[in-house]
């Protein structure tokens, strides 16, 4: 942590196919790719995944509104609160307006350069950055069906 690298032998990653369908040979769009990484070095991500979120935390960058990844923000509880504010405006004899959004793979998706620019404007500490743009770079993969393996 104090060099601000993630160790290059934790980022290699194998990734298993689950079928979705309960029986037959499924398509691409059929499955379910599991990523499975060194144990090691998945409690180490859990470790700078708490460093990261009591940073945001603390600088008041997660709304509260936010739910999704955070620790006991829980699916009901989010919908009870939507409930709820729904149930007073109809007392009140106003409209409600909800706008759901579920990027889907939005994850796979994000731009890794763009995301470190922005946590450096953010004024993430720059320890935490720099271990941050080594764990996004260089991460490698083999793809694991039946008996076979890619490269």
């Amino acid at each position: 942590i104090k060099e601000g690298r993630y160790p290059e032998q934790w980022k290699l990653a194998k990734i298993v196919t689950l079928n979705k369908l309960k029986a037959g040979v499924p398509r691409c769009d059929q499955t379910r790719p599991i990523s499975l990484l060194a144990t090691h070095s998945e409690l180490f991500e859990k470790i700078i995944l708490e460093k990261v979120r009591y940073w945001a935390e603390m600088n008041q960058l997660i709304p509260s509104e936010q739910s999704g990844f955070r620790p006991q923000c829980l699916l009901p509880t989010r919908v009870l609160s939507i409930y709820q504010e729904v149930d007073n405006n109809m007392a009140a004899n106003i409209p409600t307006l909800a706008i759901y959004v579920d990027y889907q793979k939005a994850y796979d998706k994000v731009w890794h350069a763009a995301l470190i620019v922005k946590l450096n404007r953010l004024g993430m500490p720059h320890g935490l950055l720099k271990f941050c743009v080594s764990w996004l770079n260089d991460r490698q993969a083999y793809v694991v069906l039946g008996e076979q393996s890619s490269n």
